[in-house]
């Protein structure tokens, strides 16, 4: 499978936390956030084609990930421009995936059955894209936010 993580940012949010340290560094329970996030994705996946975008601190993360990927990790870096942020890196990094991929913040842990399910979801509703969304928009306040109205479960027949 291939996995794009992003693993640049400078983590605002964090104040003094990532002044030193990449945000995707930080440690949980003894292991950096992107080392919990390598793990789940080859749980779910076995292995994984990893294109990891990088710019904040960026030469932490290819230490990291050099010295700690699991086995069934390939890895390549993308590095994107400053100035460049959120879902305009992932539209930059669409150039390097090949067909069917999961993209992930390298800052947010996820269980590996949460990968599988979006990617099931994909395959089995025939979609152009799947995503995971909050249901709770007040949770939301550090982001922005969408709302989905009247949701399309199967990819509509536009004729084509």
């Amino acid at each position: 499978m291939e996995a794009i993580v992003l693993a640049g940012g400078y983590g605002g949010r964090m104040e003094s936390f990532a002044l030193e340290r990449q945000k995707c560094l930080l440690p949980i329970e003894g292991k950096p956030v992107l080392g919990h996030v390598m793990e789940a994705l080859v749980a779910a996946f076995g292995s994984v084609d990893l294109k990891i975008g990088i710019g904040f601190k960026g030469e932490q993360v290819i230490d990291y990930v050099n010295h700690n990927k699991p086995g069934k990790v390939t890895v390549t870096y993308v590095p994107h421009l400053p100035g460049t942020e959120g879902w305009g890196i992932y539209k930059d990094m669409r150039q390097f995936v090949r067909g069917k991929f999961v993209a992930t913040p390298g800052d947010i842990i996820a269980l590996p059955n949460a990968y599988e399910e979006v990617i099931f979801k994909f395959d089995e509703y025939n979609v152009d894209a799947a995503m995971t969304l909050s249901p709770d928009l007040e949770a939301a306040d550090t982001h922005g936010i969408g709302r989905m109205e009247n949701p399309c479960q199967k990819k509509p027949d536009f004729g084509k």
